[in-house]
C-alpha cells in the first residue's frame, strides 16, 4: 500500500499541472473541487497532519436517535486527501433512522487537521449571465419581472442540471417585499451570500476559516470568524438561516441547530443541504460512494433521521426532500474510487464514465419525482413557530 504522504505528494504534483474540474460542471474556473459558482469552499490540498495516526473518540450511539449501530464498512482510508488512519462507518439499527456515522471518529481537537488547506481563497466570477439573473429574479426575487425576463427564465429552467445547481446556490429562498436578513453558517468565501445579496437579502455569514472569511469580506460581505455559538447574535434576529454541506461535518449538530433556532424570528426558516445516506447514489456505489468521505463526514443522515434531528432542536413542520443535484459528478468520483481505491479530483473523467454518470443523474432526477427519498442530496426546510 502506498504511504499516505507519498500519495499526498503525487496529488500535489498533479494539481500543479492541471486545475481540477468542478464537481458540478466541467469548468476549471478555480483550483477547487467545485467552482466558485457552485460552492463557495472546497478542499484543494492533501492533508498532512505530521502524525501516522490521529487521536480518536468512540461514538457507539447514533447522533440522531441514540440507538446502537452495526458496522457497515470497515478499514476505510481517506480516499480523497490521504489523511492518516482507517475508519469504520456504522449504520443505525433503528430502521426508522438508518443514519450513518464514524465510530471511532477524529477527536475534536484534531478535527481541524483533517481538512488541510480546506478553503479556496482565489477570486471568483461574480457576474450573472442575463439568463441566470432573469431566472433568479423571476423565481426568487421580490420584484415583478418583465416578459423578456420571464422568457429567459423559462429557457434557463430547461437546463435541468444548471437549474438544480442555481436553486441550491440560493438555498431555495424566495424573497418577499419586506427587508429580510439571512445568516449562512459555513459560508466559505461568500459566493452564495453575494448572490443572495443581489436578490435583495441583508446577508451575514459565519465561517471557521479566517482566510475564507477574508475573501468573503473582500466582496463587501459581513462575515464573522468562528463557530455560530461564539457570535452572540441577538434572539430572533434573522429571517432565514442556511447551512450548505456543513451539518455532516459537525460532531454536535444539536448545539448548532438549537442556536439556529434561537436566533431565528418566529416564522423564520432553516434551510440545509447535506448528503443523503438513503439515496440512489449510495445504493449503487455502496462502499465507494464519494459522499461517505471518511474521516470528514462524521454523520450522514436520511430523510427520516433528519426530520427527527430538526424536531429535537425545536423546529416544527420540517420538510425533508432530496435532490439529484451534483449526482453526476459524485458518480464519476465514486467510479474512480471503485477502480483505484482513491480519486484524484484533478483528473479528467473519460467519455464513457461521464456518459454513464450523466445517465445516472437523469435516472435519479426522474426517480426523485416518484420517490422523494432517492436523491443524493437532502434538502431540508424547517420553521420556527
Amino acid at each position: 500500500m502506498m504511504p499516505p504522504f507519498e500519495r499526498a505528494r503525487q496529488l500535489t504534483a498533479a494539481r500543479s499541472r492541471c486545475k481540477p474540474r468542478c464537481l458540478r460542471c466541467d469548468c476549471r474556473d478555480t483550483g477547487a473541487i467545485e467552482c466558485f459558482g457552485h460552492r463557495s469552499s472546497a478542499i484543494v490540498a492533501p492533508v498532512a497532519t505530521g502524525r501516522a495516526e490521529m487521536r480518536t473518540v468512540q461514538r457507539p450511539h447514533c447522533i440522531a436517535c441514540g440507538s446502537s449501530g452495526t458496522e457497515l464498512y470497515k478499514d476505510l482510508p481517506d480516499r480523497l486527501f490521504s489523511a492518516p488512519g482507517t475508519w469504520t462507518i456504522k449504520r443505525c439499527d433503528n430502521t426508522q433512522c438508518e443514519t450513518l456515522w464514524l465510530d471511532p471518529a477524529p477527536a475534536p481537537e484534531d478535527l481541524g487537521e483533517i481538512y488541510g488547506d480546506y478553503f479556496t481563497h482565489g477570486k471568483s466570477d461574480r457576474k450573472l449571465s442575463k439568463a441566470k439573473r432573469a431566472y433568479l429574479e423571476t423565481r426568487y426575487g421580490a420584484k415583478p419581472t418583465s416578459a423578456t425576463d420571464r422568457l429567459l427564465a423559462a429557457l434557463f429552467a430547461t437546463r435541468r442540471r444548471r437549474k438544480m445547481e442555481i436553486d441550491d446556490q440560493v438555498f431555495h429562498l424566495k424573497r418577499d417585499s419586506r427587508p429580510q436578513r439571512v445568516l449562512d453558517v459555513g459560508c466559505g468565501s461568500g459566493d452564495a451570500l453575494w448572490t443572495l445579496s443581489e436578490l435583495g437579502w441583508e446577508t451575514v455569514g459565519v465561517e471557521f476559516d479566517a482566510k475564507a472569511a477574508e475573501a468573503a469580506r473582500a466582496k463587501g460581505l459581513t462575515v464573522h470568524v468562528g463557530d455560530i455559538t461564539e457570535q452572540n447574535f441577538a434572539d430572533a434576529s434573522f429571517d432565514a438561516v442556511t447551512l450548505s454541506h456543513v451539518i455532516e461535518h459537525l460532531p454536535d449538530p444539536h448545539t448548532t441547530l438549537r442556536e439556529c433556532h434561537r436566533i431565528l424570528k418566529p416564522g423564520g426558516s432553516l434551510t440545509m443541504l447535506t448528503p443523503n445516506a438513503g439515496g440512489l447514489g449510495h445504493r449503487i456505489h455502496k462502499v465507494d460512494w464519494m459522499a461517505l468521505d471518511p474521516p470528514r463526514h462524521l454523520n450522514i443522515y436520511t430523510v427520516d433521521s433528519m426530520k427527527r434531528l430538526v424536531a429535537d432542536c425545536g423546529f416544527a413542520n420540517a420538510e425533508v426532500t432530496s435532490s439529484a443535484s451534483g449526482s453526476d459528478r459524485i458518480a464519476m468520483t465514486s467510479s474512480a474510487i471503485r477502480k483505484a481505491g482513491h480519486a484524484d479530483l484533478g483528473a479528467k473523467p473519460g467519455f464513457l464514465v461521464k456518459r454513464v454518470a450523466r445517465l445516472q443523474h437523469a435516472l435519479q432526477a426522474g426517480l426523485v419525482k416518484v420517490n422523494g427519498k432517492l436523491g443524493d442530496q437532502l434538502v431540508v426546510k424547517a420553521w420556527k413557530t
